[in-house]
């Protein structure tokens, strides 16, 4: 860790290579801000560079101390004297990320010694048993947690070029620009599984959530690796269910093995090999707080790679170690959370949501935004929320699921942030837990 005096030293040389090469502060605006600065002058120089940036100034000695001395900050500032010395301690311009992380890694750890003293402060001052403790620390956590992930400014010409590969792409009939989730109908309208959205799957119990999103996750574990977090059903019975959907054998028989006929063996044999090659990780926790969540989808990108998180589902993840007398704050910290994570690790995240029971009370039972349980947050940081409607659950409720036949399940589009909103037609076959694909239909767009 570096000391005060090392600290100030890089935040002179990364100043004074600004004011020295102004085309170095496009490098350092997307990693730091004036916030990250030990040094109160060091702060206020380079905030007057923002705001010089912002105005579209020179980023050179007079606008800078023009800026500081209007808004009243040149002397606390070191004065005109002390931009000169910035700039005589300039360091290499090539070393200029360098120096950015290292002002960032140090304004963290400041952060990180003021939380553990506020809550030493507070274990002083009140009589907290251990969860209570870890409950507050796992919140600062969470709620204060920087963003890991490291940007620059791109120039509007790289950008544009990327815009303009992806459609070339669609003109030449390629459709999928994410990963694919060998649903043609789906992939049409979301062109895949975008990498860094937070993807929300909702409905109502027994609709088949939970199957579709094992089908997604198994499709895509194929070729990717895949996180499943399974928070209400142990990992066997999620296993149970791949190897039903995967052999298209009865789930009833899967549990009744006994009932297996010589050819459903034969099946059995070769779902379960099919199904150990997937590059599928999944992960049971009973009550699983998100700090743990969040950490062991990180270990597991690093030490494995990892290309897709599912979660199923939202609202039984906690943040603390007790019930939250505000579910709804709380669960707009775990909405933020997973959007953070699909950014920071660069991957989807495929969130299940159940929906209220007030859907049950409608005449149309069809679903809609306001039906998300705690849905302020999650509406608004969602990038796709789909819901999964099957109208014949309604009108068989009096027959057993695996005795339904196949039947015709709406996955409806009802926010996509990059693209089209409409109904994708898939088929279920309850008896093996297994969609099929059918016919989009884009009603329109955002």
């Amino acid at each position: 860790m570096l000391n005060k005096n090392q600290v100030v030293e890089y935040e002179k040389a990364l100043i004074g290579s600004i004011l020295v090469d102004k085309n170095s502060f496009d490098k350092a605006k997307g990693l730091l801000s004036s916030e990250d600065f030990f040094d109160v002058k060091n702060q206020l120089v380079f905030q007057a560079i923002d705001d010089a940036s912002e105005q579209d100034f020179a980023i050179e000695p007079a606008p800078i101390i023009e800026i500081l001395t209007k808004d009243g900050n040149l002397q606390k500032a070191g004065g005109s004297e002390y931009i000169d010395l910035l700039i005589s301690e300039a360091g290499l311009t090539s070393n200029i990320i360098k120096y950015a992380e290292a002002i960032v890694e140090a304004a963290k750890m400041r952060s990180v010694i003021i939380e553990i003293n506020a809550i030493q402060d507070t274990i002083r001052k009140k009589h907290l048993s251990s969860d209570e403790v870890l409950e507050q620390v796992e919140m600062n956590i969470i709620s204060n947690a920087r963003d890991g992930s490291k940007s620059e400014f791109q120039n509007a010409k790289d950008v544009v070029k990327q815009a303009m590969d992806d459609i070339s792409k669609k003109l030449s009939g390629e459709i999928i620009s994410g990963i694919p989730t060998e649903f043609k109908s789906l992939d049409k309208i979301l062109g895949g599984l975008h990498k860094g959205d937070l993807i929300i799957l909702a409905a109502r119990p027994s609709m088949g959530k939970t199957a579709l999103a094992l089908n997604i996750a198994t499709n895509v574990a194929k070729e990717n690796p895949v996180a499943f977090f399974s928070i209400e059903m142990p990992n066997k019975a999620l296993m149970n269910r791949i190897i039903s959907s995967k052999g298209r054998i009865s789930s009833r028989k899967i549990y009744e093995p006994n009932r297996l006929t010589h050819s459903e063996m034969t099946k059995l044999e070769f779902a379960s090999e099919s199904a150990s090659k997937l590059n599928l990780y999944l992960d049971d926790s009973p009550g699983i707080k998100l700090a743990e969540l969040v950490w062991k989808a990180k270990r597991l990108k690093k030490n494995k790679g990892l290309e897709l998180i599912v979660i199923d589902y939202l609202q039984l993840l906690t943040v603390g170690t007790t019930h939250s007398e505000n579910r709804q704050a709380e669960v707009s910290i775990i909405s933020r959370t997973l959007k953070k994570l699909a950014r920071e690790l660069n991957v989807p995240v495929i969130a299940l949501s159940q929906l209220s029971r007030k859907v049950e009370s409608r005449e149309s039972k069809v679903p809609m935004m306001s039906d998300i349980r705690e849905s302020g947050a999650i509406e608004q940081d969602a990038d796709v929320i789909a819901f999964v409607y099957r109208e014949a659950y309604y009108k068989s409720k009096d027959l057993d699921e695996d005795d339904q036949s196949q039947q015709e399940t709406q996955v409806i589009i009802g926010k996509h942030r990059n693209g089209a909103t409409g109904i994708v037609r898939l088929s279920f076959e309850p008896e093996f837990g297994i969609f099929l694909d059918g016919t989009p239909r884009i009603e329109g767009s955002e």
